[in-house]
C-alpha cells in the first residue's frame, strides 16, 4: 500500500533540521492509521534527537489545548524511545490512555535504574493512576504494580522516585501502605510531608482526618496546599471553617485555589454563597474560572445542574508534589530554550504541578492556546519567534 503523500511530507519535514518544522503539520500526528503508524515507527529512530524531544512535548501542549485530537499512537512510538526526555513526554501524552498493556511499559521504565530519576518518577506517577482504575478482576496486574511501587519506595536511589511511589501507593489497599504514609508524614523534610498528605487524600480513608486537619494551618504554603487538597479529597466537614477563612486571608494563590476546589468537594450550607461573593470580588481571571467550576460542582452535588469536565489544576490526573530542592515546574534557561512551544497550557496543569504545577515536567507554562479564536489554518501565526528551535 502506497504511503500517503502527507506522511512522506511529514517525515521529510521531521528529518530536515535546516528548516523550521511547520506548526500546522502537528495536526497530522492525530488519529494515525495503522499503516501510517508502522511507517512512522520505522522512521522515528532516524529523526534527530532534539526534534524528537520538541515534537512530543509540543503534542502534549496541543492535546491539552484541544481534547479532540488523538495522539495515542504517537505516544506509543515515543514511549519506546531511548531518550528519557522523549519518554517522559510520551507518558504525559498517554496519561489518560487506559490500555492495561501500557502498564508493562511503565513498570519496565520504573524498574530500569539506568534511566534518569525524572522519567522513573513519571512512570511511578502514572502507575498510581492505572492502579486506581483497575478492577478486582485484574488482581495479578494490581499485585505487580503494588510490588513495583513498594520496591521503588523502599530502594530506588532517587528520593523523588521514592516519594512518587508513595503518592501512587495512596491508591493501594496493601496492608503496608498506612505505616509507610505515617512514616513519611513524621519525617522532618517538607517534601515527604507533602507526599504523605497527597497519599492520604488519594486513599479515601477517614483514618487520616486528624493528620490532615492538623496540617491545614502549617506555616509552609506548599504543605498547606497539599493539606487543603487532601481535605477536599476526603470531604472533611471539619476543614470547612479553615477553608472558608482561607478564601479571605490566604495570600498564596496556589493555596487559595486549593481552598476553592476543596470547598467544592465538601460543600455544605452557605458555601455556594461564599464562592459567589468571592467571584464578585476577584479580579483574577484564573481564579474566577476556578470559582465558576467550583460552583458548577456544587450545583451538580445539590442536584441543580450537570457537572462539566473540570480542568482544575488540583484535580488533574498527573499532579503531585514538587521536585526536591526546587519550585515545582522550575526550569533552567537551557531547558526553557529547548521546546518548540515551551508552553504547558492548563497540568501537570498549573494540569498531574504540585497540583498547580507538575514537578516531573520540564516545560514552561507562560503561554496558552486561545481556543476561542484559534483556527487550524492560522496555526503557525503565533510562531514567528521560535528562532529555529525545530
Amino acid at each position: 500500500m502506497e504511503t500517503p503523500i502527507q506522511l512522506d511530507d511529514l517525515i521529510n519535514a521531521l528529518m530536515d533540521e535546516e528548516t523550521l518544522f511547520p506548526p500546522k503539520l502537528l495536526y497530522q500526528f492525530s488519529d494515525l492509521s495503522s499503516a501510517n503508524t508502522r511507517v512512522l515507527r520505522e522512521a522515528w529512530p532516524n529523526v534527530p534527537l532534539q526534534r524528537r524531544r520538541n515534537l512530543v512535548s509540543d503534542l502534549v501542549d496541543l492535546a491539552e489545548s484541544d481534547p479532540m485530537l488523538m495522539f495515542e499512537e504517537m505516544g506509543r512510538i515515543a514511549l519506546e524511545d531511548a531518550d528519557d526526555q522523549v519518554v517522559e513526554s510520551a507518558i504525559d501524552l498517554l496519561f489518560e490512555e487506559e490500555d492495561r498493556r501500557l502498564a508493562t511499559a511503565y513498570l519496565d521504565i520504573l524498574t530500569d535504574t539506568t534511566r534518569g530519576g525524572q522519567v522513573r518518577a513519571a512512570a511511578a506517577n502514572v502507575l498510581g493512576v492505572r492502579l486506581a482504575g483497575l478492577a478486582d478482576a485484574h488482581q495479578a496486574l494490581i499485585d505487580r504494580i503494588e510490588n513495583a511501587l513498594l520496591a521503588a519506595h523502599h530502594a530506588d536511589p532517587s528520593d523523588l522516585v521514592r516519594r512518587r511511589a508513595l503518592e501512587s501507593l495512596g491508591f493501594s489497599k496493601h496492608a503496608d501502605v498506612p505505616q509507610l504514609i505515617r512514616a513519611a508524614f513524621a519525617r522532618q523534610e517538607l517534601d515527604w510531608v507533602e507526599s504523605a498528605l497527597f497519599a492520604m487524600g488519594r486513599s479515601a480513608d477517614e483514618q487520616w482526618e486528624q493528620n490532615v486537619l492538623a496540617t491545614l494551618t502549617h506555616e509552609n504554603a506548599a504543605v498547606r496546599a497539599q493539606a487543603f487538597h487532601a481535605a477536599g479529597e476526603l470531604s472533611l466537614q471539619k476543614a470547612r471553617q479553615t477553608l472558608v477563612k482561607a478564601l479571605k486571608n490566604e495570600v498564596d494563590s496556589d493555596v487559595r485555589h486549593e481552598a476553592i476546589w476543596a470547598l467544592s468537594q465538601i460543600g455544605g450550607e452557605g458555601i455556594g454563597e461564599k464562592l459567589e461573593a468571592l467571584l464578585e470580588e476577584t479580579d483574577d481571571d484564573e481564579e474566577a474560572q476556578l470559582i465558576e467550576e467550583a460552583l458548577d460542582t456544587l450545583n451538580f452535588i445539590n442536584g441543580d445542574g450537570e457537572l462539566e469536565m473540570l480542568a482544575f489544576p488540583s484535580q488533574a490526573g498527573h499532579q503531585h508534589a514538587g521536585v526536591d530542592g526546587e519550585e515545582p515546574g522550575a526550569l533552567s534557561e537551557e531547558e526553557e530554550e529547548e521546546g518548540f512551544l515551551s508552553a504547558r497550557s492548563g497540568l501537570d496543569l498549573e494540569e498531574w504541578d504540585r497540583y498547580i504545577n507538575d514537578g516531573d515536567s520540564e516545560f514552561d507554562e507562560d503561554d496558552e492556546f486561545d481556543e476561542d479564536s484559534f483556527e487550524e489554518d492560522d496555526f503557525d501565526d503565533g510562531f514567528e519567534d521560535v528562532d529555529g528551535k525545530y
